[in-house]
């Protein structure tokens, strides 16, 4: 069965990756046959940066060394960086020293042409994004500095293939699953609340659908059609904003 991290975020606080969570699931009855990612992979200690300065490398013509704020409360950062695209003022991703990028490439603070540099500047490529596209990636919506380069692009996503035996039906959508991590972590599980109208009581799931004061009358034809077509085009848009 499918289960996405994104989706089971919204029922469960769960900050583990989904590395941690791939542990945790088998010990909880449930085998992780694989895990795929969508957009960007989950990226630790890459961040929004603006480039406060860019001069020339004394070492070296085609490198610039940039000082680069990553947080609005520490001061700027020097970054060592070979791409020519980039400016004062622009904002860009950042992949400070412990981020590992795609590749299994780890970032750390290092010493390039006698210049200390403590991170890099990335290209889109890089972040794991499907180009070869090149030059450093300008965030041209500004985002806030030293923002999680994931809440940037909200889209990406970790999905993974669970084994769940038939004795756990309770275990057979995204609630169930976030029950249990919630349970394992100790956070609170956050279960759905449907609002039908600001006349009916709320509806919570496993509740009994009967006891709602809800009335539909068929005959009255004319509302029917409209009745129906309303509710699939709600439960479909609300559908697709998950799955995307």
């Amino acid at each position: 069965m499918k289960i996405s991290l994104y989706w089971l975020k919204r029922y469960a606080l769960l900050e583990a990756a989904p590395e941690e969570l791939a542990t945790v699931l088998p010990m909880l009855g449930f085998e992780v046959e694989s895990i795929a990612y969508t957009g960007l992979p989950p990226l630790k200690n890459v961040v929004v940066g603006e480039l406060i300065a860019v001069d020339k490398h004394p070492n070296a013509d085609r490198l610039t060394v940039c000082q680069v704020k990553v947080s609005p409360n520490e001061a700027p950062c020097t970054i060592v960086c070979g791409a020519k695209n980039h400016k004062v003022g622009d904002r860009v991703p950042v992949a400070l020293p412990g981020a590992v990028l795609p590749g299994n490439f780890e970032i750390k603070a290092s010493k390039l042409r006698g210049v200390d540099s403590c991170g890099m500047l990335c290209a889109k490529g890089e972040l794991g994004f499907p180009t070869d596209e090149p030059g450093i990636l300008i965030l041209e919506d500004r985002p806030e500095i030293g923002t999680p380069i994931n809440e940037v692009f909200p889209d990406s996503d970790a999905v993974f293939d669970l084994a769940i035996t038939p004795n756990r039906g309770d275990c057979f959508g995204h609630i169930g699953i976030a029950r249990e991590l919630a349970a394992y972590y100790g956070t609170k599980l956050n279960m759905p609340v449907l609002e039908l109208s600001s006349q009916t009581k709320p509806f919570h799931p496993g509740a009994n659908p009967w006891l709602m004061d809800l009335t539909i009358d068929p005959a009255i034809s004319s509302d029917c059609p409209y009745y129906t077509e309303w509710a699939c085009a709600v439960l479909i848009m609300w559908l697709i904003s998950l799955i995307g």
